[in-house]
């Protein structure tokens, strides 16, 4: 969460915000902004009010608690998940009424447009902030580390594939194309800042290093992209020697049984599609 707001919705002033981001903002006008839109999708679009937008290069996320009279609104990357933004909201809210004690009469009466006395409760979405940052960290280390033995796997499947495929001639001929690909890939201004991802390598004995990089440390996003630009690049390395109907009869036989057999750990990784992708384009 980049940017936090409890707005009272009757009088669309922010009782609490909290920036995460290096991004200034007037928290009054966006405020104000933020609370007409949900009252406009609610009154004239005859909805029941917005859940979450994209706007700014940023998804906001929208709890509305009737019972309070009050708007929860979080903004973060575009893409977030609107759902985990509005379990955190529900967490929030619980929080502020347990903090300052409220029941929905109490806040009515005791809400007068003084701000202040609310501004402590930004240490106790600090503490929430750190919990949920080293949630995801976790989170991404382990989807890190499930998406590293994923391309060692099928990289060891290559292998396997040039073993069994073809002369020790060939094989030089094409250690010396994959090695080419790698290299150019490692690179790339996008991968040569991060010190993990440049520890992959591919050594004379066709032998990957992908499963002994530091999931904790790397770039997730960036390992999928150069994981991901791997695979494309030695499949059409293989292409050059492989037929349209040779090259589906190799995979056949090394790649598309494991893809299968691991398709429940592709889809949780969010790159089953991709792959697909990469090995049916020809």
């Amino acid at each position: 969460m980049k940017h936090i707001w409890i707005i009272d919705d009757l009088s669309s002033t922010a009782v609490f915000y909290k920036n995460y981001s290096p991004m200034d903002i007037d928290q009054d006008l966006v405020s104000g902004l933020l609370s007409a839109l949900h009252n406009f999708s609610e009154v004239e679009l005859k909805h029941q009010g917005i859940e979450s937008i994209e706007m700014a290069g940023l998804t906001w996320t929208y709890l509305d608690s009737k019972e309070y009279s009050l708007l929860l609104i979080a903004a973060d990357d575009k893409g977030t998940e609107s759902k985990t933004m509005r379990f955190r909201l529900e967490k929030l809210l619980d929080a502020f009424i347990q903090e300052f004690d409220l029941t929905p009469k109490k806040w009515k009466e005791d809400w007068n447009g003084n701000v202040t006395k609310y501004a402590d409760f930004g240490n106790i979405t600090d503490e929430y902030i750190s919990q949920w940052r080293q949630a995801e960290k976790v989170m991404s280390a382990a989807n890190s580390l499930d998406l590293m033995g994923v391309a060692q796997q099928i990289l060891n499947l290559f292998t396997n594939i040039i073993k069994n495929a073809f002369t020790s001639k060939k094989e030089k001929e094409l250690h010396f194309q994959i090695l080419k690909a790698l290299t150019g890939l490692l690179k790339l201004p996008e991968y040569n800042k991060d010190p993990e991802i440049q520890k992959i390598s591919f050594d004379s004995e066709f032998e990957w290093n992908i499963i002994t990089l530091n999931p904790v440390a790397v770039d997730s996003t960036l390992l999928e992209k150069i994981l991901l630009r791997l695979i494309n690049e030695i499949k059409g390395i293989f292409l050059k020697y492989f037929n349209i109907p040779l090259y589906y009869e190799q995979m056949s036989q090394e790649i598309f049984p494991y893809l299968v057999s691991s398709w429940s750990l592709l889809r949780k990784l969010e790159i089953d599609k991709k792959i697909v992708a990469i090995f049916l384009s020809t």
